[in-house]
């Protein structure tokens, strides 16, 4: 993948590491498959929204990330996350806001290429705020703005808060260069039915023509039918069918639950 696509997006695959990757064999596995972003994992944070990871960790990684990437002529794109589960923190104090949008800006000062919302479920009694704060920390300018979706559905009357539908969506699509939607925690048992899953949000992606970039999440930490196996068939055969232009790679969750097999498996597919 050589080519630009919306927002200045390079069109590569990506996968979830954390900050204690620290053994170049590890991003050997990531380079030789030119996966280019790296969804990292900085940590946790406190009730308050301050990350608690200390300033050396985060500096031993990017560090390690310097020198890596000298050594072997490669650029990643670093965009680091920590998981906001709305149960678990008052996403709507203005302290919480704004010590999370200053870890995001601490974080891209230290040199990471951008940033990684992962903030779920987005409540809806939270939706109008949730955009409101993708768009405050857009115009921050601190680089490459990642968003992490939930599935997709196009029944405005859905009751599943873990679920976006297609006008939410939009909304946040005019916002983010690239949204990551997840190929897993579906709750399917059937293959069958995590196929139609797979292939629905790729059929409404074609459909409505998010002006956004997608990263299809694919699945290593599952178990049946959520595999990279069925993830990447299913994505495949839902792409060459309906091929929306917009879809710039998938995202691998994680790399610290990648098996050798499932490598092979990837390496199948791409």
């Amino acid at each position: 993948y050589n080519f630009m696509t919306r927002n200045n997006a390079d069109k590569a695959n990506g996968i979830v590491i954390n900050i204690w990757v620290l053994e170049d064999y590890r991003l050997d596995k990531i380079r030789d498959r030119k996966i280019k972003y790296l969804v990292v994992d900085v940590g946790g944070i406190d009730s308050a929204g301050r990350l608690e990871t200390p300033d050396e960790e985060i500096d031993e990684f990017l560090n390690f990330i310097r020198d890596y990437e000298k050594e072997n002529n490669y650029d990643f794109v670093l965009l680091p996350y920590t998981e906001v589960n709305t149960y678990d923190y008052d996403i709507e104090s203005m302290n919480f806001k704004e010590n999370l949008i200053g870890m995001y800006k601490d974080l891209n000062t230290k040199g990471f290429d951008g940033h990684f919302v992962d903030i779920e479920p987005v409540q809806f009694n939270q939706r109008d705020f949730y955009i409101e704060f993708l768009k405050e920390l857009k115009n921050k300018n601190l680089g490459i703005m990642v968003v992490y979706s939930g599935d997709i559905t196009d029944d405005s009357e859905n009751e599943n808060e873990w679920e976006w539908d297609v006008e939410f969506f939009r909304k946040a699509a005019n916002i983010a260069d690239i949204i990551t939607i997840p190929g897993y925690d579906t709750d399917l048992n059937d293959k069958i039915d995590y196929k139609n899953k797979l292939k629905e949000q790729v059929r409404l992606l074609n459909k409505e023509n998010f002006n956004t970039n997608i990263l299809l999440g694919i699945p290593t930490h599952k178990n049946e039918p959520e595999t990279i196996d069925n993830a990447l068939n299913f994505y495949n055969e839902a792409i060459e069918e309906h091929g929306p232009d917009n879809i710039i790679g998938y995202s691998i969750f994680s790399e610290w639950t990648m098996e050798d097999d499932e490598w092979g498996i990837f390496d199948r597919f791409i």
